[in-house]
């Protein structure tokens, strides 16, 4: 789905909620955006401007960088820390959305503070970085030269940009986009949420939309339980859920990745973590 389609069918969904389930939008949009403000927007737009800062003094290790500030900082700082380092050709365009995908993390306070997964975190970013370079080794394979595709060509024109008031800007927009991704997904909650009794099916569904709400979800779900109950909110910390992958869309513009994917390659990392987790936890 293109971001054209995206931003046609979320306001018509969102009018249809609206009409037939007013009681339900209202409390979705109080949950969303209590969210926002009270959890993504203080967690993520001060680290979103200081990666910002920091990108643009810098001159090299782009790759390192990309890998540590997407690691520390959260969805969706990894994937625009990618996307602007490969703006700067401090990345490579064959790489970049990789980074942008395996570095798009879930922060280590989120995860051993919210998600309860100590353990399980340094083999998240093990499995990371694992991926990262299997990766690099296939796109080597690909084209058939021995070039270092991690890193691009410098130039002082492309590396000197520096922070300013446009970065800002766009960093509050994308924040705000980012808002409004929340408080849609919340109200799809809400409506789901109320027919699951009639269609229990779709009770596997609602974990994997948002993620602050669907590790609540899973928890509080008698359907989850002991390992399995684990093993879900560790996918869901790896995968990010559909809202975070509709996030990443916004600050990821000028990179080849499309939506279908960015969440093809995200299944396959969350996976393989669960897999490596199970074998070693």
């Amino acid at each position: 789905m293109n971001k054209q389609r995206m931003w046609l069918v979320l306001p018509a969904s969102s009018l249809f909620f609206m009409l037939l389930f007013p009681e339900l939008t209202l409390q979705g949009t109080r949950h969303g955006l209590l969210l926002w403000y009270q959890h993504f927007l203080p967690a993520v737009f001060p680290f979103m401007i200081l990666s910002g800062i920091m990108t643009g003094f810098l001159h090299g290790g782009g790759p390192v960088f990309a890998a540590l500030a997407g690691f520390l900082n959260g969805y969706p700082n990894g994937a625009k820390i990618a996307s602007d380092l490969s703006e700067r050709k401090l990345l490579s365009e064959k790489m970049a959305p990789y980074y942008a995908v395996f570095c798009n993390q879930s922060s280590p306070m989120f995860l051993s503070a919210f998600a309860g997964l100590k353990k399980e975190m340094p083999w998240i970013y093990v499995s990371s970085v694992f991926l990262l370079f299997l990766t690099g080794r296939i796109e080597k394979w690909r084209k058939g030269n021995t070039a270092d595709i991690s890193r691009a060509p410098q130039s002082p024109e492309t590396v000197s940009e520096g922070f300013s008031g446009d970065y800002l800007l766009d960093c509050t927009g994308i924040m705000v986009k980012a808002g409004i991704y929340i408080m849609y997904f919340s109200i799809l909650i809400s409506f789901l949420s109320e027919i699951s009794n009639r269609f229990p099916a779709i009770r596997f569904l609602i974990p994997f939309l948002e993620i602050t709400t669907g590790i609540t979800y899973i928890r509080n779900s008698p359907i989850f339980t002991g390992k399995i109950q684990q093993m879900l909110i560790l996918f869901l910390c790896v995968s990010g859920g559909i809202c975070t992958a509709f996030q990443t869309m916004e600050v990821t513009k000028n990179l080849n990745l499309s939506l279908k994917r960015y969440l093809l390659l995200k299944l396959i990392q969350a996976s393989f973590t669960c897999i490596i987790c199970i074998l070693f936890c």
